[in-house]
């Protein structure tokens, strides 16, 4: 639920307004703490990106220019679809339409899919509408699960992975605390069931800021969150993998020699 402060102002006898102590603890604790994390989150993630960038294109074997175009033309694509095409954004959506429709195509470029204010009602979607999001949600996977995955791989190399989903999580929070004025559990909930591609829908930003942020952020997490998810791929993977028992006795049977008759 929102949190909300109740703004109690007090005029001292000089004449000059003063807020309550109450009403400075609000704003510290739902203000100006998450934008300082979030000031000093997007910075450290900046200067890292410049600084270890070529080196992680370098170690992955991507070219970064065609994948930032490659991922720069179907945000646009996405984009201009969902700007032009009638139906694809729920008409009783507040705000910009240009806004609305970057939002929701990487909502559906990330396959987060909150479902908030796209797609429209079902009768006012078009078979081409329908076809649309059929063809950039393929080509959202595609490139998102793919080299924009692996690009973002090289994170890995210098950062541990604790650290890494303390630090993605934290700007999320962050996010939803300072612009969209949540509480302190619901913004992490919401940063979770962002960055996983859950999108159950109940939290989702209202302001337009708050979706352009989130738009960004998910852009950034989703693929932050895949390789994060790797060791956990690779722990259950092994557990579901045969005994070594029945592999080593497989390798003695097979190096065993033939007895001569």
């Amino acid at each position: 639920t929102n949190q909300k402060a109740s703004y109690s102002v007090s005029t001292p006898s000089h004449g000059v307004a003063s807020l309550s102590p109450s009403v400075t603890s609000h704003c510290f604790i739902y203000h100006c703490l998450p934008l300082s994390v979030l000031a000093s989150t997007s910075t450290f993630w900046a200067k890292m990106t410049l600084l270890h960038i070529r080196q992680g294109v370098i170690r992955e074997g991507l070219n970064p220019d065609r994948v930032l175009v490659l991922g720069l033309t179907l945000l646009f694509f996405a984009t201009s679809g969902f700007y032009m095409m009638e139906g694809l954004i729920q008409p009783e959506a507040e705000g910009s339409r240009l806004i609305n429709s970057f939002y929701c195509a990487v909502m559906t470029l990330t396959t987060v899919g909150f479902g908030d204010i796209c797609p429209g009602p079902e009768e006012s979607v078009s078979t081409e509408a329908r076809l649309f999001l059929v063809g950039i949600t393929l080509l959202g996977l595609g490139i998102f699960c793919g080299p924009v995955m692996n690009l973002a791989s090289w994170w890995r190399h210098y950062v541990s992975p604790s650290v890494l989903a303390v630090m993605a999580l934290s700007l999320g929070t962050a996010i939803f605390m300072a612009v969209e004025d949540r509480s302190l559990a619901d913004a992490l909930y919401a940063s979770v069931i962002t960055a996983t591609t859950i999108g159950y829908g109940d939290i989702t930003p209202s302001t337009e800021y708050g979706k352009v942020l989130v738009a960004f952020y998910s852009l950034f997490v989703v693929n932050v969150m895949g390789i994060l998810l790797e060791p956990a791929r690779v722990f259950f993977e092994d557990l579901c993998r045969l005994g070594d028992t029945i592999s080593s006795k497989e390798e003695t049977t097979t190096q065993e020699p033939k007895k001569d008759l």
